[in-house]
């Protein structure tokens, strides 16, 4: 891979530290800089944190990709008239009076060593035939994508994603130490920012980090109740 050779970033900006997921980071850094992997796709149900992961990956392996990496957001699209527009878009693809939009994107595509990132693609799997075009044509592109069920083609690799690190039911020391834990504690601290655990709450947080199987989205939601309620009350 190469240097990014542009000053523009084409990330979203990350608006809170991203904590946790190592060992999920890890192995897909492992898999995106294989040269034999061109399209790998984070599977997991809503809320698991999908999104969030891929883009942390996207982040550093940026400046390894010559032109960068790109995030496509698909959740409001619905259809490959919608997604085309969309990805020729933020790819800054110009397209001339009488051209065909697909094969401008292929076109500006193929000399370009790039991280697609298509986020929420579920909905769209019909249209998964572009991705395949994608790779075909553009040898350099690698394509990184999240959704709740499998695009179903050939260079497809699958990584599942489940819930973050949980603290046995048994609260033990260190338990700050668990990512689900690490993550409920940073949003705890931004609606009570005198948060800390203690004997007292520290089985509580524990107990509602397992009550949601360690879901982000979940873990997230319950600590915005701190605001309002104590560890106890909102298990």
């Amino acid at each position: 891979m190469g240097t990014a050779s542009h000053s523009t970033r084409r990330l979203p900006v990350r608006l809170t530290p991203f904590v946790g997921r190592q060992a999920n980071l890890e192995r897909l850094l492992e898999l995106i800089s294989n040269p034999a992997v061109r399209l790998v796709t984070i599977l997991g149900v809503g809320g698991v944190g999908k999104t969030r992961l891929a883009l942390e990956v996207a982040r550093v392996l940026y400046d390894r990709f010559r032109h960068g990496a790109v995030f496509i957001a698909l959740a409001h699209l619905n259809t490959i008239d919608e997604l085309l527009p969309a990805l020729a878009a933020d790819l800054g693809v110009q397209l001339l009076p009488g051209g065909d939009l697909q094969q401008a994107v292929l076109e500006h595509l193929a000399s370009q060593q790039i991280l697609l990132v298509l986020d929420n693609f579920e909905h769209l799997l019909d249209e998964a035939s572009l991705v395949c075009d994608i790779l075909t044509n553009c040898p350099q592109v690698k394509i990184l994508v999240t959704s709740r069920e499998k695009l179903n083609l050939e260079a497809e690799t699958l990584y599942h994603l489940g819930g973050m690190q949980l603290p046995p039911s048994d609260p033990a020391e260190n338990v700050q130490d668990y990512d689900a834990v690490c993550l409920c504690l940073q949003k705890a601290r931004q609606v009570q920012p005198r948060f800390s655990l203690n004997t007292a709450n520290t089985p509580a947080v524990v107990r509602i980090c397992n009550l949601v199987d360690g879901n982000p989205l979940g873990i997230l939601l319950a600590a915005a109740w701190l605001e309002y309620f104590s560890p106890a009350e909102i298990r």
